[in-house]
């Protein structure tokens, strides 16, 4: 992604250069695009999904076996279930000691 917004500076500097800046708000609008958040959480949305398309039709069993999520930036995030429930069990009992303790 970064290397569409670089290539769309140089193209702005040399249209500039050659005092031919007819384009330059159509050009500004693409860059604004390319520099927003939400442009970029989306490009990457897409990204995940072919990379998990790509995974399952390769017969990947990790992603047959793993639940997914995705993070903010909407990078994809393989969850095994396996050590969630493991996670979760270790905080319930943390949660149980704690509210023990609480009562002593």
């Amino acid at each position: 992604m970064t290397e569409a917004s670089t290539i769309l500076k140089r193209l702005s500097e040399r249209l500039y250069q050659h005092n031919n800046c007819d384009q330059q708000s159509d050009i500004d609008s693409l860059q604004q695009i390319l520099d927003s958040p939400l442009f970029n959480t989306l490009y990457n949305l897409q990204d995940s999904f072919q990379q998990l398309k790509f995974e399952f039709e390769k017969g990947n069993q990790l992603i047959k076996n793993c639940s997914f999520d995705f993070d903010i930036e909407g990078h994809l995030k393989l969850i095994n279930e396996q050590i969630t429930k493991q996670s979760n069990q270790k905080n319930n009992r943390l949660l149980f000691v704690y509210i023990n303790k609480k009562k002593s």
